[in-house]
């Protein structure tokens, strides 16, 4: 953008500060940028965890809140009228599509059984229970169902449940680096189901193989809201600015970039669109 004059002549400036994945953190943040930076926009944060409190700040300022991430329903319960998502699919897209390719199987080749665990994250559970109803309803009988809280140390007793219930597949809702101790844990102990599903920490192409061990990883299914193969207006020049400036291919390219960049490319129409890029412009714009 700022190659080509910016946004409306103005170069844009980007502060980026760390919340720690902390819902206080991410209010104390929101709250110095827009009342002490006085900064002209904001983006929202990675986490549907983060987005809420994040969002109600931005809302009560008056400031749009567009969000690369951030998905889960508990966000959209809020009905703030200040919050657009650019994410470039709905987070329970990423259950469904795993849904259909297992369905699309032959009844031969199907799995019979099914293990369900996820931590309690609204990111994460909603996913595998759409998957385990749709499974379900579809004569895959379920083995086990199991949800554990976010901030359980030890994953061991939760693990060692999947493993004994010996099912033909699993759905496994992790979060951050839980996903690395269960395939860690998966190893050493030789299981190795026919079909295992892990929507969130196993998408990431370049540290979850780097984590668990790249010869660890075949096999194991993920899903995203983005993909390099991905026909959507943009993506093709969104693959070669970032591979100009980081290097790499476009499969080692994370998603949240790509998710982040929609943020960028709203805004760049509400601009060419309205001629002003002032919250209240962006509100209304994308409202209608």
């Amino acid at each position: 953008v700022n190659k080509s004059g910016g946004i409306l002549g103005h170069q844009v400036q980007l502060k980026i500060v760390d919340d720690t994945t902390s819902a206080t953190q991410v209010v104390t943040n929101y709250q110095s940028l827009i009342t002490q930076d006085h900064v002209d926009l904001v983006f929202g944060p990675v986490s549907s965890l983060l987005t809420v409190p994040a969002a109600r700040v931005a809302a009560r300022y008056g400031y749009a809140f567009l969000e690369p991430a951030g998905g889960a329903q508990p966000v959209f319960d809020l009905h703030l009228h200040n919050l657009f998502l650019a994410q470039a699919s709905p987070v329970l897209d990423l259950g469904q599509s795993f849904v259909d390719y297992i369905l699309s199987l032959p009844a031969a080749q199907r799995p019979k059984t099914a293990a369900y665990s996820s931590v309690d994250n609204p990111f994460a559970s909603p996913v595998v229970a759409l998957v385990q109803q749709q499974l379900q309803a579809a004569g895959i009988t379920t083995v086990l169902s199991q949800t554990y809280p976010s901030e359980q140390a030890d994953l061991g007793p939760v693990v060692a449940r999947v493993v004994a219930a010996k099912p033909d597949l699993v759905v496994d809702g992790t979060q951050g680096e839980d996903g690395y101790e269960t395939v860690k844990d998966f190893v050493q102990q030789k299981f190795s189901p026919k079909y295992l599903f892990m929507p969130n920490d196993a998408s990431d192409p370049v540290n979850f193989p780097a984590q668990v061990g790249v010869r660890n990883v075949n096999g194991i299914y993920t899903a995203d809201t983005w993909s390099p193969l991905a026909k959507d207006p943009g993506n093709a020049a969104f693959i070669k600015a970032y591979l100009a400036k980081y290097g790499g291919t476009a499969d080692q390219i994370d998603p949240t970039s790509a998710e982040a960049y929609t943020c960028g490319q709203l805004l760049q129409e509400v601009a060419a669109k309205t001629g002003s890029v002032s919250n209240a412009a962006i509100i209304s714009a994308l409202h209608s």
